[in-house]
């Protein structure tokens, strides 16, 4: 009697056990995507890192153990990234931080050009001493037939030397020059929230006897976003 009874239980076994797997597949699948939120940093190279964390896990402490786990051996998380973590997390918090951070240190103007600002008009310098005094760092000579390696280990180079040089001080960074690596700093210093910008001209022509000459009057600093 018992056999039989499971023989006619045989139909609704397989059909509950169809339901569990397909359960079970949805929470691994759907769930994985409805459950977990993605995680997207900037800060551990060039290059963005995206990983998928448990939503209740969503906080600064959880994922900054993970990134730790991932990344650094279960090490310190540096500085930088913790704060980008910080940014994702809790952007209210973050955007406290810094306006709390601009009030309390003075800002300085970082001139990294091939124009010493000794050469700027004044109307330039004087838009540039609104962010505080200027100070300048020389734009690095770069070889047409540099790697794409090699101009992003010159960007770490210069993201350094920026901080080291104004170190204590809030700093807005005037950048102009080769593209590559205005990007590829620009990208750097925009990630730790410090503002960098560029100079505008207006293109001016005078023409004597026949010859053209053109001069560019400053305008005004524009940022990068």
């Amino acid at each position: 009697m018992f056999t039989t009874f499971i023989n006619q239980l045989g139909p609704w076994v397989s059909i509950i056990t169809g339901v569990i797997s397909l359960f079970t597949f949805m929470y691994v699948t759907v769930g994985g995507i409805i459950f977990k939120k993605k995680v997207v940093l900037h800060s551990l190279g060039p290059e963005q890192v995206t990983f998928r964390i448990q939503l209740r896990n969503y906080n600064v402490q959880q994922i900054t153990n993970v990134v730790s786990a991932r990344f650094f051996d279960g090490g310190t998380v540096p500085p930088h990234v913790r704060q980008e973590i910080i940014g994702i997390t809790a952007p209210t918090a973050m955007k406290e931080f810094r306006k709390n951070k601009a009030k309390s240190q003075p800002s300085i103007f970082v001139n990294l050009s091939n124009h010493p600002a000794e050469k700027w008009s004044d109307n330039q310098i004087f838009e540039a001493k609104k962010y505080g005094p200027i100070i300048d760092i020389a734009f690095p000579s770069i070889d047409s037939l540099c790697s794409e390696y090699q101009i992003e280990k010159l960007a770490d180079e210069y993201e350094k030397n920026i901080l080291q040089k104004t170190a204590k001080r809030t700093p807005v960074v005037h950048i102009m020059g080769e593209m590559n690596f205005t990007y590829a700093l620009v990208k750097r210093l925009r990630r730790r929230g410090i503002v960098c910008v560029a100079s505008t001209t207006e293109r001016l022509v005078e023409e004597h006897d026949g010859q053209k000459t053109a001069t560019f009057k400053f305008v005004k600093f524009r940022r990068y976003e």
